[in-house]
């Protein structure tokens, strides 16, 4: 994916990011930073997106989702590597309706011009006791199965219907952490 990131050249890049550290309702926006540390630089935050994104009552100013949030910073060093250009506009989504995020991904589509990437940062199945998921019983191929899950859920990711990706994971149980990014993603590209 950063590979074609790379030959794409892109002038600003959306991170949707997971909601790991608090709980939160909509999407939190940073408040005051300009730029983004990374150990391969620093990128530049879309002050115009994030301006005109404030203005929408679903994306709220909450700095402390974002100070403890990893998932937006694993994505920056690649970022930094492919994209040392791109401004960055970093949400870090929250628990959202089915209402809300189409509102979400209505505004996030009237921002989109040529040159705009999204990425969504998540991770997929979390499994054990910590998680409290434990989809398949001891022994057995259990990595294979995960796997397996993992690739069914990209495959209902892929498909254009966003309602049968929320019952794919209300059937599974699933742990995918950024399962509210990348439904946004999913509703922002229709």
């Amino acid at each position: 994916a950063y590979r074609l990131l790379r030959r794409a050249k892109p002038s600003r890049v959306f991170v949707l990011g997971a909601n790991h550290v608090r709980r939160l309702r909509g999407i939190a926006l940073p408040r005051g930073e300009l730029r983004l540390q990374t150990p391969l630089g620093s990128l530049q935050i879309d002050q115009g997106a994030l301006q005109a994104l404030r203005g929408d009552p679903l994306f709220v100013s909450a700095p402390a989702a974002l100070k403890r949030e990893h998932s937006i910073e694993l994505q920056l060093p690649f970022l930094a590597h492919v994209a040392p250009a791109a401004r960055i506009v970093p949400l870090v989504v929250g628990a959202l309706t089915w209402n809300e995020r189409r509102r979400a991904a209505h505004t996030l589509r009237g921002l989109l011009r040529p040159g705009d990437v999204l990425v969504a940062s998540s991770d997929f199945t979390h499994r054990g006791p910590n998680y409290r998921y434990r989809p398949f019983a001891s022994g057995g191929d259990v990595r294979r199965r995960l796997q397996a899950l993992d690739l069914q859920a990209f495959g209902q990711l892929e498909r254009t219907d966003l309602a049968a990706w929320v019952r794919f994971k209300h059937r599974t149980g699933v742990t995918i952490c950024g399962f509210e990014a990348l439904s946004l993603l999913r509703e922002v590209l229709g």
